[in-house]
């Protein structure tokens, strides 16, 4: 490498025209790696595609890099041959690749130039070191038999993302500076702070800048930037990583953030690993007497063993066995050692032995580890030989690839075998011994989920992190709420200090995913028992109020015995917004049982037909009418609704493309898309013959409504998103009690703060149910309003007769006469809610924050004069909040004269500046009917 001599000094990160340009440049990078991988392919005819392909990555991460020194002076390029034989050449004296007699043709030369031309004029960020390693574009080595172990080098492949400087800055401050704290400069350069899916090492580039911040303000002098920062580097930072080309990138960003050429590269490299962390394995090496290289050796063959399917008892015992008791090993399977080695295992405290020499492990734990499940990805195993695969997805990417590929024996199998190593590599690091907390047994019931990656890496940094330290990830917010992850949540709520948990929308597209998606950051200190509150807040927007959160120390506290009440059996955190709705939720909980507990309703969630797996017997109208058999109407989701059993029918097409129309209430008919025959059904013991509650699983958090329940007509069959429900007693009246208090606006906001983007059974055993007599005055007003709102046309004429004979004479037909009028089911739905709310213990304020969570309804009604949305853009009606507190004031004998913007006072909520000239309730609710403003009607079907 030519270096040039240079006065030391502090490298920064400037904004650039790169920044304003960013998918241009990647374009670039793009098509260059791209024509180079061709290009190389053809040089090495012979040679597998899968390992030119890694080259090629690696080349020009080499390229990147120079081009990167050389824009700052560390490097020299002469300028006066070629650029691009002088390229090959510095690429070549790092040692990794000798590429100076390959011949690239001129259309490689030109974009190499252009490269150059950019790079020299414009200063980059070392960020884009991360394009190759962290894009989705990105292959894996797992796409042939290279890796044998079933793990990825693929970031994407791995879930994992380039995470933006402003979100890495959160985790990195909060975990750092309470390491830091009350420190002096020699024990912060004692710190020990490690990214074990170190990427392009975003974070720990990050937590350099933030030690640097603390040593200055420790000092008043002027101090020699770069030698702290060198001393940093090679005291406190660490990484691990199993893609060679990411590690690569990390250490050079670190060379370069140096900004000193003579510092060498070789210094950062002994605290990075190329390996697995999550087949790594701890030894306690203070404790026993072990040999390192019969240890090593040992490693290799039990992590060998596990990937070629066996258990492995006790790994300790099974040392002593081999290598004590038997003597020098010699009874190991060469095989299963190397099937480790390939594996890329090793030993935390052999490879790190400058940590563990002093301490039990690292005092922080950084990152964004990956997201995805454990699974073989076909788009990832296929891209390598066919590029284009790269803008497929769905349908289209399976049929070409079962097209151009699976219908050749030769890569049918390369594909089986892949898929046969991840699903080894998966029960491997499911079956280590590392990982203890991945499930958790409820009811005698084993609950571990998905084998997601992010779980693993979570228990990974519990176990790294000496007591007293801290650990700072970015994960995906189900961990607060998933029923895999009750294991992980028991082991950290119990025995950590949870200093930081927020969850936010990814609005401002932070990952490219869906902008609803949401991710959790989280960070722990590691302590023997929990702390009593969990530092919080949920559902933010994006990463300006997690700052603003922050900085004005909004944060929620959450008592864990709170969360002992709330989910005494899952642990999980509902998406609480506000101190008030923590008291609120405390009120609830403590007098009413959940679902299927002891006390509670009894209840039996069911999942009559699989969409997929039982299409075969899903047939359309047409065949029905050419054969003489009994055939049952399926449902799907899109036809319930909230006490509707035929919200849509069905009108033509396929798939995304099938069309559906809305029902009006006075024409409620079963149109479905499919039929299934009568007796396929009886097969099934499908209690098709009898009409039951039902509910549509396809929900959203910020939706208009979440829960969505109805009453399922008899001789129909439900789909696996309507799953239906069996009460125990198993009547129409307890069916129609519960389809009036789940359709509340009380119980739906229960449901909201647990649910995602589908409602699971398990988010129901969650949640409180008032038990409440059919018998009674409440018990039975409920049932009839109930039964008025979903016994319509003549599906339900059977229900309406078993209804008045259960009564025993107390309810004529006329009281449960089908009430199809939008006007008259208003008042229906608001006494509904009203009563609902009274059962549930709350108070007028109560009521009204709950509806105030409901920012969606209304939006196709006329607004008062004044109203404005909750948004403040634009109109607002608010109808259905006004008519269900005027309900409620009525049957608590309370004036309906109350000032609305006083009411919402109570709950701490200002809504002086939405809110017109009419502040009385009854006022509003007359003058909104005055304009013909219906309440509950959709904003959108």
């Amino acid at each position: 490498m030519s270096i040039k001599t240079t006065k030391s000094r502090d490298v920064t990160h400037e904004t650039s025209s790169f920044r304003l340009n960013y998918k241009d440049f990647k374009k670039r990078i793009f098509a260059l790696s791209s024509l180079l991988f061709n290009q190389r392919k053809k040089l090495y005819p012979k040679r597998d595609t899968s390992i030119i392909y890694e080259e090629t990555i690696s080349i020009l991460t080499d390229l990147l890099f120079i081009l990167l020194a050389n824009q700052r002076n560390l490097i020299e390029l002469s300028e006066d041959t070629d650029i691009t034989l002088n390229l090959k050449m510095e690429v070549s004296n790092l040692r990794d690749h000798d590429i100076t007699n390959e011949k690239w043709d001129e259309e490689l030369h030109s974009l190499i130039r252009e490269l150059y031309k950019i790079m020299k004029e414009t200063r980059l960020n070392t960020d884009i070191l991360s394009i190759l390693v962290e894009d989705s574009w990105e292959k894996s080595k797992l796409t042939v038999l290279a890796n044998k172990n079933g793990s990825s080098n693929n970031r994407r492949e791995k879930g994992s993302y380039y995470t933006k400087d402003e979100l890495i800055d959160v985790i990195v401050k909060n975990t750092i500076d309470p390491l830091c704290s009350n420190k002096s400069i020699k024990e912060i350069l004692n710190l020990k702070i490690i990214d074990p899916a170190v990427g392009s090492g975003s974070f720990i580039l990050s937590a350099l800048k933030r030690i640097l911040f603390h040593i200055k303000n420790l000092t008043k002098e002027d101090i020699d930037i770069n030698s702290y920062k060198k001393e940093i580097i090679k005291n406190c930072l660490y990484g691990v990583d199993i893609n060679p080309n990411a590690l690569k990138s990390a250490i050079y960003s670190l060379w370069i953030e140096v900004g000193e050429n003579q510092f060498p590269i070789s210094t950062i490299k002994r605290n990075f690993v190329e390996g697995d962390s999550l087949l790594a394995r701890e030894w306690n090496l203070k404790k026993n007497n072990y040999d390192e290289e019969n240890l090593i050796l040992l490693n290799n063959y039990l992590v060998g063993k596990l990937l070629n399917g066996d258990k492995v008892k006790d790994w300790e015992e099974e040392y002593e066995e081999l290598f004590v008791k038997k003597g020098n090993g010699k009874l190991l399977n060469d095989d299963l050692i190397e099937k480790g080695r390939n594996s890329k295992t090793f030993i935390w405290q052999v490879s790190f032995k400058n940590v563990y020499k002093n301490s039990n492990g690292f005092d922080g734990v950084i990152g964004n580890p990956p997201w995805n499940k454990v699974k073989a990805h076909l788009k990832e195993f296929f891209i390598h030989y066919d590029l284009t695969i790269k803008g497929m997805q769905g349908k289209a990417l399976k049929k070409y690839v079962e097209e151009e590929f699976l219908s050749q024996e030769y890569y049918k199998k390369l594909w089986n075998d892949h898929k046969k190593n991840v699903s080894s590599y998966s029960k491997a690091v499911n079956n280590s011994p590392q990982f203890q907390h991945q499930a958790y047994v409820i009811n005698g019931r084993r609950q571990g989920g998905d084998r997601d990656l992010y779980k693993y890496f979570l228990e990974l940094a519990y176990n790294l992190t000496c007591e007293n330290g801290y650990v700072g990830f970015i994960i995906p917010a189900a961990f607060t709420h998933s029923e895999g992850t009750t294991g992980m949540r028991e082991l950290l709520f119990n025995q950590n200090n949870i200093q930081l948990l927020f969850t936010v929308e990814n609005r401002d597209n932070i990952f490219p995913i869906d902008s609803r998606f949401k991710y959790a950051l989280l960070i722990f200190k590691k302590t023997k028992t929990g702390e009593a509150d969990i530092k919080c807040r949920f559902m933010l927007r994006s990463l300006e109020e997690v700052n603003n959160s922050l900085k004005n120390n909004e944060l929620l506290k959450i008592p864990s015995d709170l969360i002992n009440l709330l989910s005494p059996n899952y642990k999980t955190l509902p998406d609480i917004k506000s101190q008030y709705e923590v008291e609120l939720l405390k009120k609830i909980y403590k007098v009413h049982p959940l679902i299927n507990s002891t006390r509670g309703w009894k209840i039996q969630f069911n999942r009559e037909l699989d969409m997929t797996n039982d299409s075969n017997l899903f047939v359309h109208k047409e065949v029905i009418n050419k054969e003489h058999k009994d055939y049952y109407p399926l449902y799907e989701g899109r036809m319930i609704n909230q006490f509707d059993f035929a919200a849509k029918e069905y009108i033509s097409g396929e798939g995304r493309q099938a069309k559906w129309g809305d029902l009006s209430w006075e024409a409620k008919k079963i149109l479905p898309h499919f039929y299934v025959q009568k007796i396929e059904v009886e097969k099934k013991n499908i209690e098709a013959n009898k009409a039951r509650p039902g509910y549509c699983d396809i929900a959203g958090q910020t939706n208009e409504r979440a829960v969505q329940t109805a009453l399922i007509p008899r001789h129909t069959v439900a789909g696996n998103k309507v799953p239906t429900v069996r009460i125990t007693p198993n009547d129409v009246a307890h069916n129609l009690l519960w389809i009036a208090l789940t359709n509340s606006f009380v119980f739906d906001w229960l449901m909201r703060l647990r649910m995602s983007t589908t409602i699971n059974f398990f988010h129901w055993n969650q949640l409180p149910l008032p038990l409440i007599d059919v018998f009674s005055n409440c018990g039975k007003k409920l049932v009839v309003n109930s039964a008025k709102l979903s016994l319509l046309s003549p599906y339900m004429d059977k229900e309406r007769e078993e209804l008045i004979h259960f009564y025993n004479g107390e309810v004529n037909s006329d009281e449960v006469k089908p009430v199809i009028y939008s006007n008259e089911r208003q008042e229906i739905r608001a006494e509904i809610d009203a009563l609902v709310a009274n059962v549930f213990g709350l108070n007028l304020p109560d009521i009204a924050f709950v509806l105030y969570q409901f920012p969606l309804l209304d939006r196709k009604q006329p607004g008062l004069p004044g109203d404005k949305c909750l948004n403040n853009r634009g109109e607002g009606s608010y109808i259905t909040r006004d008519l269900v507190l005027y309900h409620y004031l009525s049957i608590n004998n309370q004036p309906t004269s109350q000032d609305i913007i006083e009411v919402y006072n109570q709950c701490n909520i200002n809504i002086k500046e939405i809110t017109g000239d009419i502040r009385r309730i009854d006022k509003r609710v007359n003058e909104a009917k005055e304009l013909n403003a219906i309440a509950y009607v959709p904003g959108r079907k």
